[in-house]
């Protein structure tokens, strides 16, 4: 398990818009500036984008785990 192994995770159960998110989105927004589309419609393809890759990530992260034999859950008593 790597030290990033809980950030996709993260990313998909608690959205946040960081600067990093923020400038991330204007420059989406930038390039398709020139697309007849309104922006409500430009704002759901980012948004579908986000969840897609996320979700690839996850999906990956779920693969290595599996070829490693660990399911990935900790069980932590105290």
């Amino acid at each position: 398990m790597t030290p990033l192994d809980w950030l996709p995770a993260l990313v998909v159960t608690r959205p946040a818009l960081g600067p990093h998110a923020a400038d991330l989105l204007e420059r989406f927004l930038e390039i398709l500036a020139g697309h007849p589309a309104p922006v409500s419609r430009k704002l759901e393809a980012f948004g579908l984008l986000n969840a897609m890759t996320a979700m690839f990530v996850q999906n990956e992260l779920a693969a290595v785990r599996s070829r490693a034999g660990s399911t990935g859950v900790s069980r932590r008593r105290g």
